[in-house]
């Protein structure tokens, strides 16, 4: 599969990530956590399969990269807050957004 194909599924994967950690958060049903489930098996297999692509797995991850796992971690933990409604949702979808902003400004940017 080329860098392109896994740089397109990685994008998909993280808007069904938000979708469904934004349906835990407004409704019960379970598929919205299926949802954010898979979301995060397919952000973490394209993820890694596009930086074998660029050829960047030899030697370790780079540290952008570390960047982003952390908040793929902490977003995979994010649905425990939404379910439980321990957070008003606009704080929630707040801190959901900034973490999106640094894996993308650590991606695009690459700063170590």
């Amino acid at each position: 599969m080329s860098y392109e194909f896994y740089k397109i599924l990685h994008i998909v994967s993280v808007i069904a990530l938000f979708l469904g950690l934004a349906g835990s958060l407004y409704t019960s049903k379970k598929g919205y956590g299926m949802l954010h489930g898979l979301a995060l098996l397919l952000i973490l297999i394209t993820g890694f399969g596009a930086l074998a692509k660029m050829g960047l797995m030899q030697g370790g991850l780079p540290g952008w990269a570390m960047v982003k796992l952390g908040v793929w971690v902490i977003l995979g933990g994010a649905i425990a807050v939404a379910k439980r409604k321990m957070l008003p949702p606009s704080v929630q979808i707040t801190l959901w957004l900034l973490f999106g902003l640094v894996a993308i400004s650590s991606a695009v940017l690459k700063p170590f």
